[in-house]
């Protein structure tokens, strides 16, 4: 299926696509990590503002990163897969910083530019690594999925192999360009 197709199918059925499939373990990682960037860049203005940032992070993410999960799982299924991961690195910061912003601006957030700033350079990464794990069976809800625990015992071979990738692939382009 393309990444066209995978859109389509999530506006024509958004309820099977977003509520039944909403990535529960999605949710969980982004909001702990999400609030660990939002009270650290806040820390400079103060304990109170880092921990009203992180709070306000923590429920935003809570809420919303199980939807954002099912998006990025349905389009880690999508061919060419680099299409599925281009589609997901463009939609889903539009529509998760969009939200963050003005979630954040209503809160009061201090440091709020840096904070969407870093918050934005970290989706770009996450969002390829949540991919490309998913495209791996790691971090998928549903059916054959596996349990959490088993995710993150996998999760560090995952993370190399998704470090790796790059230098891997121009490996075998550049053997195949030698032989």
């Amino acid at each position: 299926m393309t990444s066209a197709a995978v859109l389509a199918e999530i506006a024509r059925h958004p309820v099977r696509s977003l509520v039944w499939r909403w990535n529960w373990k999605s949710a969980a990682c982004s909001a702990a990590t999400r609030g660990f960037v939002f009270c650290s860049v806040n820390l400079a203005a103060g304990p109170d503002a880092a921990l009203r940032a992180l709070l306000t992070e923590f429920a935003l993410r809570g809420a919303t990163a199980g939807f954002y999960g099912a998006i990025t799982q349905a389009l880690s299924g999508a061919r060419p897969a680099w299409a599925g991961s281009l589609s997901a690195i463009v939609i889903l910061p539009l529509l998760a910083h969009t939200a963050e912003f003005l979630v954040h601006r209503l809160a009061g957030t201090e440091r709020l530019g840096a904070s969407i700033g870093t918050s934005v350079a970290f989706t770009a990464v996450t969002t390829l690594f949540n991919s490309f794990a998913m495209r791996h069976g790691v971090l998928t809800v549903g059916e054959h999925s596996r349990s959490f625990g088993d995710d993150l015992r996998v999760l560090p071979r995952t993370l190399a192999e998704f470090i790796t990738a790059v230098p891997r692939a121009l490996l075998r382009l550049r053997r195949t360009e030698v032989a």
